[in-house]
């Protein structure tokens, strides 16, 4: 049987890409992370988990689905995130590297919601 999409490509592009032309108001209004939030990330022991945590955390606030390995997360949301975290937005690459970890904070940040 064959599948029908919901969603056009030309639909869906839209959707997939609605945080990438966020202005700085909405960057903050979205990916600001609380205290409490922080407090949490800072339990992981190394940089780029702490960041991935928080990027993954944001992006699950909006847009509203976690980061995919092929699918690059804007700059100008990374820099605000490691700005709060005083991290450099290069620790999401090594982040990436690990599926198993990615796997388990987003269970983590699930299981929080």
């Amino acid at each position: 049987m064959s599948r029908h999409a919901l969603l056009s490509d030309a639909q869906r592009h839209p959707i997939e890409t609605a945080h990438f032309d966020l202005g700085r108001r909405d960057i903050v209004c979205y990916w600001t992370l609380s205290a409490d939030e922080i407090f949490g990330i800072q339990r992981r022991r190394r940089d780029s988990n702490r960041f991935g945590f928080a990027v993954q955390l944001c992006l699950l606030r909006f847009p509203g689905w976690p980061p995919r390995k092929d699918s690059p997360v804007p700059g100008a949301l990374l820099r605000y995130v490691g700005e709060q975290l005083g991290i450099g937005a290069t620790s999401i690459e090594d982040y990436f590297r690990r599926q198993p970890t990615r796997s388990e904070h987003l269970q983590e940040i699930i299981d929080l919601s």
